[in-house]
């Protein structure tokens, strides 16, 4: 049986395997093994078992070229306890990506693929004894206008431009700030064996660095 969730190397999510921007094709494929339903808009796996989870419903929607463009995982009809094991393990199976926002009962998850929201709610209708659960899953990529599409692309080299100049940054800091130590240290060094107190009880000083000798009236000076 297929995992669950899992994340790629370059951070694209799986559910069940199939990606977003898979053709339909490869995840009837995929999903097979299933109780897999279709309809005009979407594929989808209802009550599905997973472990030691509660049952959840997958619907993975279908766009006009007939790849997968969005996935949802929810169920309405949970207890408050299974609503925050689904909430929890989410969460932590999504970790890898970063948190845009963070409420008590929604967190927001982004990478440069995906934004990732999931929720829960105490209630449904006029009963408050059920808790939903909705995770959805859409690409940040995958927008429906070339225009967006082109900004969306640019923004991507962008973020990956800035990080790396972030860390060239940090870089030539650190380096600076480590030739700046170097030598404050050897000038203590040498000036550690610069002066020498001469006379009686020291009261002269003795500058090895010019020759001289420097007279307590040259204090005040």
């Amino acid at each position: 049986m297929n995992q669950l969730v899992s994340i790629s190397d370059i951070g694209s999510i799986r559910i069940l395997n199939v990606p977003l921007g898979a053709k339909v094709e490869y995840a009837r494929q995929a999903l097979q093994v299933y109780n897999l339903q279709e309809n005009d808009n979407c594929l989808y796996i209802e009550e599905l078992s997973i472990g030691k989870l509660p049952k959840i419903n997958i619907h993975l929607s279908k766009s006009k070229d007939n790849r997968i463009d969005r996935i949802y995982i929810g169920n309405s009809q949970l207890s408050q306890k299974e609503s925050d094991l689904l909430y929890a393990f989410f969460k932590k199976t999504l970790s890898p990506l970063n948190i845009f926002s963070e409420k008590e009962d929604e967190i927001i998850l982004t990478n440069l693929l995906h934004r990732v929201t999931i929720g829960k709610q105490k209630g449904i209708n006029n009963n408050e004894n059920r808790y939903p659960f909705f995770l959805h899953i859409i690409g940040r990529l995958m927008v429906c206008d070339e225009r967006q599409l082109r900004d969306a692309m640019t923004q991507l080299y962008m973020e990956k431009k800035e990080v790396k100049q972030q860390k060239e940054k940090s870089v030539r800091t650190l380096r600076v700030l480590l030739i700046v130590i170097a030598l404050a240290f050897a000038y203590l060094f040498a000036l550690n064996g610069r002066y020498e107190p001469v006379g009686q009880h020291g009261t002269i000083i003795f500058d090895k660095w010019t020759q001289k000798a420097i007279l307590p009236d040259d204090y005040l000076e």
